[in-house]
């Protein structure tokens, strides 16, 4: 696991935007945190660093359950999943074969929003990125771990690159 800290939106956004352009091909990042932490600044990021994306149109998928994005890049088009768990409290056999299709597409990164709830059921592995509050004295720093969950080899050299993201050029 790797943690960082950010003080402020626009350093998650740039964080997230630093993680995505590092995402393989196809992908699968789970994102977790209490309510109002910056998943969702973190999703605008890793949509931003996949490519030519306004990141104004990335928003919580709450109530819709699932955005798609296409997102320009020097390959061509890339379909961006982004499914949000938190209004669900059981998958039925038709949710589970819903979303298993989109995790499956070895031509799309899914972002997936309250991961935690079902992501380990739907997924052999994942990117794991986790917002929490610093603490009570600086409300808008976070702390953001990132591990990968199951079987993860994709996944190995962003994160063994992720403790020089502080001393990058973003």
């Amino acid at each position: 696991m790797i943690e960082l800290r950010t003080s402020n939106a626009a350093e998650t956004l740039a964080l997230g935007q630093w993680i995505g352009r590092r995402l393989p091909v196809p992908a699968v990042v789970g994102l977790d945190g209490d309510l109002g932490v910056g998943k969702t600044w973190m999703a605008k990021g890793l949509v931003r660093g996949l490519g030519d994306y306004d990141d104004e149109f990335v928003k919580s998928p709450a109530y819709n359950l699932i955005h798609e994005y296409r997102v320009e890049t020097t390959a061509g088009a890339l379909s961006v999943f982004h499914i949000d768990f938190y209004r669900l409290d059981t998958l039925s056999d038709t949710d589970f074969f819903l979303f298993s299709e989109y995790l499956e597409r070895p031509d799309a990164v899914c972002l997936i929003e309250w991961a935690s709830k079902f992501l380990k059921e739907l997924t052999p592995g994942y990117l794991s990125i986790t917002l929490s509050l610093c603490g009570l004295a600086d409300p808008t720093c976070r702390r953001v771990r990132a591990a990968t969950v199951g079987d993860t080899a994709a996944y190995d050299e962003l994160l063994t690159d992720l403790p020089d993201y502080a001393h990058a050029d973003h």
